[in-house]
C-alpha cells in the first residue's frame, strides 16, 4: 500500500479535509482517519522507509503533530482534535511503515450531585 507523491498530491488537492494539511515536500505520507462506534478516531499514516525514532508526535491546544526532519526524510502533518479527546490516553504504534494513532474519548461523569438552594 504505497502510494507515489503525485498520487499523494492529487488526493491532497482533491480531497481537502479541515484536519489534514498538505504534505511539504516529496515525501510518500498519506493519512487515513477512521471513525469508531463509539466516537473514537483513529489515525494511519503511511510512513514506509520510517522507524518510530524518527517520527515525533506531540499534542498540544488541540492539535496533534506529527513530523520528521531528517537529513533527505522531512514532512510534517497537523490534526485538529476535538475538546472530547482525552489527551492522556492518545496511543501511537508503528508497524510495517504504517503508524496508528488512536483517539479515545473522555469518560463522561454519570455522577449525580445535589446542589443546594440558597
Amino acid at each position: 500500500m504505497l502510494y507515489t507523491t503525485n498520487l499523494s498530491r492529487m488526493l491532497d488537492e482533491v480531497f481537502t479535509f479541515p484536519y489534514q494539511t498538505k504534505v511539504l515536500d516529496n515525501s510518500f505520507v498519506y493519512d487515513f482517519v477512521k471513525t469508531e462506534k463509539d466516537g473514537s478516531s483513529k489515525i494511519e499514516v503511511v510512513v514506509p522507509g520510517y522507524s518510530k525514532e524518527d517520527l515525533k508526535l506531540e499534542v498540544s491546544d488541540g492539535i496533534l503533530k506529527l513530523w520528521c526532519d531528517l537529513e533527505g526524510k522531512k514532512f510534517k502533518r497537523h490534526w485538529k482534535i476535538s475538546d472530547s479527546v482525552d489527551t492522556k490516553k492518545i496511543k501511537a504504534e508503528c508497524k510495517n511503515g504504517i503508524l496508528t494513532v488512536s483517539l479515545t474519548l473522555k469518560e463522561k461523569s454519570s455522577k449525580v450531585s445535589s446542589i443546594t438552594i440558597e
